[in-house]
């Protein structure tokens, strides 16, 4: 169940932002009772870092920050890697 609140919560906060997204929705998205929010995350806040953790890795943002890579590589890398995946959305 953890994980399905987390990518729930992934995409609501995406969709509707931190304050527009709330637990309900987010358990309702999941397919999971409220009440077991409450046994995976002390709050909110404490799923919001884990979701951003995820969305994070989603968007290899650990690239940007890898210091053995030239900074300019680190950012063609990046938008390449973004490039690449919005123009195989539209197939």
């Amino acid at each position: 169940m953890r994980e399905e609140i987390v990518e729930a919560a992934v995409e609501q906060f995406h969709t509707y932002g931190f304050n527009g997204a709330g637990v309900k929705d987010i358990t309702d998205s999941a397919g999971v009772p409220k009440g077991s929010f409450c046994n995976h995350f002390e709050s909110k806040e404490a799923l919001a870092v884990v979701a951003l953790e995820r969305y994070g890795v989603s968007r290899r943002l650990g690239g940007l920050a890898d210091a053995d890579v030239d900074p300019l590589l680190r950012l063609r890398r990046h938008f390449e890697f973004l490039r690449d995946e919005n123009t195989g959305r539209g197939r």
